[in-house]
């Protein structure tokens, strides 16, 4: 990345689909110019997102990726493990934006981990001021807490204006994970 530009700070939120996969894309639009990406995922554990699998099979020279969470979704009361893998991911965060050859840190699900209080909003707020000027960020999920947004230099709202799930259509491989 040049001197002359500065890291941009970018929020995909929403209820719609692709928020994750959108963000694997500006990774590998990344590689395809030479920079390192990280990604750190919140949340996600278990089944393993083809996305995940293909950087691994063919960009992991490129793309590394550092999954804190449980299997399965949080349902009701978050448990102590979540709060505790919500902060070493937090913590990886840290040590990766000061990598000096990761250009790219994706921050996978941080706003949901933020709207479940599992992160406090001041704690995203300070790693996103902390940050190298250099660096891009990407923090996906939905309900991205309006502090995020208002300091964020781009945000998208990703809609579900229609989704084959209501037609009891199941997930698809390839397409959902």
């Amino acid at each position: 990345m040049g001197e002359e530009q500065k890291g941009l700070v970018i929020i995909h939120t929403g209820p719609g689909k692709g928020k994750t996969t959108a963000a694997f894309g500006l990774c590998l639009r990344s590689a395809g110019r030479g920079y390192k990406s990280r990604v750190i995922q919140f949340l996600k554990g278990g089944d393993r997102s083809g996305e995940l699998l293909a950087c691994e099979e063919y960009l992991q020279k490129m793309v590394e990726i550092h999954t804190y969470g449980r299997e399965g979704f949080i349902g009701g009361e978050p448990l102590e493990e979540d709060y505790d893998m919500a902060e070493e991911a937090l913590e990886k965060a840290r040590e990766v934006l000061n990598d000096p050859e990761v250009g790219l840190v994706i921050l996978d699900e941080v706003n949901v981990a933020v709207s479940l209080g599992l992160l406090g909003v001041n704690e995203v707020l300070e790693l996103l001021k902390e940050k190298p000027e250099d660096k891009h960020v990407v923090l996906t999920g939905r309900e991205a807490h309006r502090k995020l947004i208002e300091i964020a230099d781009t945000v998208t709202v990703f809609d579900e204006n229609k989704h084959h799930f209501s037609a009891g259509v199941s997930a698809v491989e390839g397409i959902e994970y």
